[in-house]
């Protein structure tokens, strides 16, 4: 199943055409709401969470003009409530449809140009160059991408992280972390049961007829001997459940009646404050200027009530609230804020090592908070038939670009450092002994006296660097020729977000069990000579393409021209995930066991970009 690459040059034909009629985001706002204040409040919702649960295909004319569509749909909620006197009087259409995207599509190019034009020149040739781009491109990611993690990901991080300090939760929020994952868990429950009662047996009918037309004539030959007209063929009990599906909305799979959302088994006052935690605050966004690139209320509070009824989000929204939220108020006490951050650190470095042990199991052996020098503390260190894989771990924060891309880029490159320079520079402090032709001592980290391996460096077959990190840098992480200081004879380290770390590990091992650990020490060789020459915002675009195209991936890597990454390269996650990716706590695995692996993009048509392709 091949998928094809994105047009670069339609895409920058396009932002040029952007450039020439650029309106002020002010403006676009001022239109988008025009056309918005008429629909009526159930049915757009319904509509916007059928667009958030049909994002798998993109590729259909629902789509046609939404780059971002989680993040737009997202805000184009809040945009709907922070009109303070809608009428409601219209069902949203094909052409009031038509109109939203088009409309959000422009809000998103406006920060292209306002950002990639700041003084008005071209961005490929601005002598401000890798200033723009780097900020730009930031900038972009963090706001435009929704967070890219597997439910089971974010639900693992709010237990292992927030669980530990269920006490002061609860005095915070009069609820705990274990009663806030069971009220996850029943609206997810909610959202999949309705999809099961409402949708599958209309998807089972179709699937059925479609696959067998032979028996789709017998069916129609029967209804016209019978004098059944088409128009009634709808009603009959064999395709009934089709009707159905035809004449909902889809979106309805998530709104559920007030009983059943609160039917869960907790106690009053404590579901009283988790349903607060979460529900949309409608008075918050009312009158308020609704940046895209600014607050998003509703992915903080994502669940919203109705006169009758709540419309639950997807469970992924919920949980990311949960996190995010509970995380920063724990950061921020002043009690145990230290004491948090400190803990996390080293949970973080726990979970980075538990993702090594399933890749190695006993083929390895791994320390941890050991010391090359006798001085300094080293994270994770790796030795695979004597290749050494030297390990450091970051959770530092990463702050929110700002617009204007000068001062962004400064920010961008303190973040960068503290995190993910600090941590080459760490790794390299044991790779210069690794190449030193010196033996020497591995010692405990915590007790210098104590030795715990002696390196020959002779038996060192090869060393390879990671920075491991709890958040996603974007670009910036994907492609570290762009900020990363180091000699010019030096390797780079290959630098990875935790989640996205845990995903390759996982399929690697799902697809090739008893290949695995090669195969990654290979991906990181091969990964190693693609910066320099990188476009890519989604390292499991990379992950995905090794997998899939190994030799491909390979050759590509040897070659000079920039290489485009893109995001049908991910597809293979999304279709392991659909039968069990492997996680400890996989949600639904006993349903996944009985699905066969969908059908996913496997080859690719890559294109490179040589420096002659953008004149402007």
């Amino acid at each position: 199943m091949p998928f094809k690459n994105i047009d670069l040059r339609d895409s920058y034909n396009k932002l040029m055409e952007a450039k020439e009629n650029f309106r002020p985001q002010e403006e676009i706002l001022i239109d988008l709401k025009a056309v918005i204040i008429h629909l009526k409040a159930e049915p757009f919702l319904l509509f916007v969470m059928n667009v958030l649960n049909s994002i798998e295909y993109r590729d259909t004319e629902l789509f046609e003009d939404l780059k971002s569509p989680m993040r737009q749909m997202t805000y184009l909620i809040d945009v709907y409530y922070s009109i303070e006197n809608r009428y409601e009087t219209e069902e949203i259409d094909k052409i009031t449809w038509k109109k939203i995207t088009c409309l959000l599509e422009e809000m998103e190019m406006s920060y292209f140009v306002s950002i990639g034009f700041c003084n008005g020149g071209d961005l490929f040739h601005d002598e401000r160059d890798n200033k723009v781009s780097v900020s730009l491109a930031t900038f972009l990611n963090h706001f435009c991408n929704a967070q890219l993690s597997y439910e089971e990901q974010t639900l693992e991080r709010l237990e292992r992280y927030c669980g530990q300090y269920d006490d002061k939760v609860k005095q915070l929020l009069g609820i705990s972390v274990g009663d806030a994952v069971v009220f996850a868990n029943h609206l997810r429950n909610l959202n999949n049961q309705k999809l099961n009662d409402s949708f599958k047996p209309a998807c089972d009918v179709y699937s059925y007829y479609s696959s067998h037309p032979d028996e789709w004539l017998k069916l129609v030959t029967s209804y016209e001997q019978k004098g059944i007209s088409p128009e009634e063929w709808g009603d009959q009990p064999e395709i009934k459940e089709l009707k159905i599906l035809l004449t909902s909305n889809p979106g309805m799979i998530f709104q559920h009646s007030i009983n059943e959302v609160e039917d869960c088994g907790i106690e009053k006052t404590t579901l009283d404050n988790l349903i607060k935690f979460l529900q949309y605050d409608y008075q918050e966004p009312v009158n308020q200027t609704i940046f895209y690139a600014g607050k998003n209320y509703y992915t903080e509070r994502p669940l919203l009530k109705l006169s009758d009824s709540y419309i639950c989000p997807f469970n992924k929204f919920v949980l990311e609230s949960l996190y995010n939220r509970i995380d920063y108020l724990l950061a921020k006490d002043p009690t145990i804020g230290v004491k948090y951050k400190q803990y996390k650190d080293e949970a973080l470095e726990e979970k980075v090592v538990s993702v090594f042990r399933k890749l190695f199991g006993k083929k390895a052996t791994i320390f941890r908070n050991y010391s090359c020098d006798g001085k300094s503390e080293q994270d994770i260190l790796v030795i695979y038939k004597g290749n050494y894989i030297v390990v450091e771990v970051k959770d530092c924060n990463f702050r929110e670009p700002m617009r204007d891309p000068i001062k962004a880029y400064d920010r961008i490159c303190r973040d960068f450092s503290s995190a993910i320079q600090k941590g080459y520079e760490q790794c390299k402090r044991m790779e210069d002994l690794l190449f030193s032709n010196k033996d020497f001592n591995l010692k405990d980290g915590r007790n210098m006296k104590q030795p715990l391996y002696h390196v020959k460096t002779n038996r060192v077959q090869s060393c390879f660097t990671i920075v491991v990190t709890q958040y996603r840098y974007g670009p910036i992480q994907t492609n570290l020729s762009q900020l990363l200081k180091k000699d010019e004879d030096d390797f780079y380290p290959w630098s990875v977000c935790v989640d996205d770390l845990e995903s390759f590990v996982l399929i690697l091992k799902k697809r090739l069990p008893s290949l695995a650990c090669d195969r990654f020490v290979e991906f990181l060789e091969y990964r190693e000579r693609y910066q320099e020459h990188l476009i890519c915002f989604d390292e499991l675009e990379m992950c995905g393409f090794y997998i899939c195209e190994r030799d491909k991936f390979k050759d590509y890597a040897e070659k000079e021209e920039v290489f485009n990454a893109f995001a049908g390269m991910t597809d293979i996650f999304e279709a392991y995930y659909r039968v069990g990716l492997g996680f400890d706590n996989e949600l639904d695995i006993e349903c996944k066991k009985h699905f066969p692996l969908p059908d996913y993009a496997s080859t690719f048509d890559v294109t490179v970009v040589s420096g002659s392709d953008f004149k402007g």
